[in-house]
């Protein structure tokens, strides 16, 4: 059972986790290009999502820990993306439209992660931390990959 004061840990983990591969964005992008990328951190977001799977329903402290720093790990894994689609529609989108396209894309991000919070709440309170997890791998996982499916269409790079 993850206990609630690994919270910090995690929080702490994932953000050191997020400004690293922020960092190195840009360096994977030149070296793997789009589709590489893409696999790459879908790969992450997967292995992040199982990770919450097999680790909420752990009793070991020891394993607890172990599990919370992987999981900080792959969704730290995901600041890659911000900072690869803004560099994509800096370059695709001409300047005078580019501030309206970034902000709707902020927004949509933003609804989106609010409603999941909200979302992942009650099923954590109604259910469990598990439960969660694999509700958020049904629903995830199939969206990221349709998404990515479509932008490995548009041949960049």
């Amino acid at each position: 059972m993850v206990l609630p004061s690994l919270f910090g840990l995690f929080m702490g983990f994932m953000t050191l986790s997020r400004a690293s591969f922020a960092h190195f964005a840009h360096k994977i992008f030149n070296k793997l290009k789009t589709k590489g990328t893409s696999l790459l951190l879908f790969f992450f977001l997967s292995l992040g999502i199982i990770s919450g799977i097999i680790g909420s329903s752990i009793e070991s402290t020891e394993l607890s820990y172990i599990f919370i720093l992987l999981i900080g790990f792959f969704v730290g894994s995901q600041g890659a993306i911000n900072v690869v689609s803004r560099s994509m529609i800096n370059h695709r989108i001409k300047s005078d439209e580019r501030a309206t396209v970034l902000s709707v894309d902020n927004m949509v991000k933003r609804i989106f992660m609010g409603t999941i919070m909200i979302l992942a709440k009650f099923i954590i309170d109604g259910i469990s931390l598990r439960a969660m997890y694999i509700v958020l791998g049904i629903t995830v996982i199939p969206l990221t990959f349709w998404s990515m499916k479509k932008l490995l269409k548009l041949k960049i790079a």
